[in-house]
C-alpha cells in the first residue's frame, strides 16, 4: 500500500468521528482561517507544547497517525451541525514500518510530515479523500501558533466557489492535552 493510500485509509476511519460534530464547539483562542489573494492560512494554537517533540515513537503502531493538523471547510446547518464541504488540507505524520524514533523541535517534525490538499467525497457510506494536484501546502511555526497555508490560485478559486463560511480545525497529538477540534468562521480579505 502506498504512502498516500495509507493516509486515506486513516482519514476514512477518522471522518466518521468528525461527521457528528456540532457547531457549538468551545472556542479555542487564536484558532483562525483567513483567505487572501490565492492562499488560505489556517492558524492552529499549539497547546501545551513539549520542550522537545518526539515522533515515530516505539509505542506507536506501524501505519498509525501520530500528528495531524487538518482544516475542513463547510457550513453550519440550522440544526447546528457542521456540514462538510468538498475540500480539506493539512499536515499529517504517520509512523510507517521501519520508522526510527526521532526527537527535536516542531519545524524538524514538520519537515518529515505530509502536506496535502484533498477532495472529500462520499462513496456509499464511506468518505474517501483524494489528493488535489497543483496545490502547494506549507507550514511554519510562529511563536505558539502553527500556520498551515494552501497556495494555488486556481485550486483556491475552486475551494472557495461554494463560499464556505466555517472551517473545522482538528489537531491530533500523542502529547497529553495537545489534541483538540475547533470551529471558526472563514475570514475573507476584502
Amino acid at each position: 500500500m502506498t504512502l498516500i493510500a495509507r493516509t486515506f485509509v486513516f482519514l476514512l476511519t477518522l471522518s466518521g468521528v468528525a461527521d457528528a460534530c456540532a457547531c457549538d464547539l468551545p472556542a479555542v483562542p487564536l484558532c483562525a482561517v483567513t483567505v487572501e489573494a490565492g492562499q488560505v492560512v489556517a492558524s492552529f494554537p499549539i497547546l501545551k507544547p513539549p520542550f522537545v517533540w518526539h515522533w515515530l515513537r516505539p509505542e506507536t503502531k506501524d501505519n498509525d497517525l501520530e500528528y495531524r493538523w487538518q482544516v475542513e471547510f463547510g457550513n453550519c446547518t440550522p440544526e447546528r451541525k457542521f456540514e462538510f464541504g468538498e475540500f480539506s488540507y493539512g499536515v499529517q505524520l504517520f509512523k510507517f514500518p521501519g520508522g526510527v524514533a526521532r526527537s527535536g523541535q516542531l519545524p524538524t517534525l514538520l519537515k518529515q510530515a505530509q502536506h496535502t490538499f484533498m477532495r472529500r467525497q462520499l462513496e456509499g457510506n464511506r468518505t474517501v479523500y483524494s489528493v488535489v494536484p497543483g496545490m502547494e501546502v506549507s507550514s511554519r511555526v510562529d511563536g505558539a501558533i502553527l500556520e498551515v497555508t494552501a497556495n494555488g490560485r486556481d485550486q483556491i478559486a475552486q475551494l472557495l466557489a461554494a463560499l464556505p463560511k466555517h472551517a473545522l480545525l482538528t489537531v491530533n497529538s500523542p502529547e497529553a492535552g495537545a489534541s483538540y477540534t475547533c470551529l471558526t468562521q472563514v475570514q475573507y480579505a476584502r
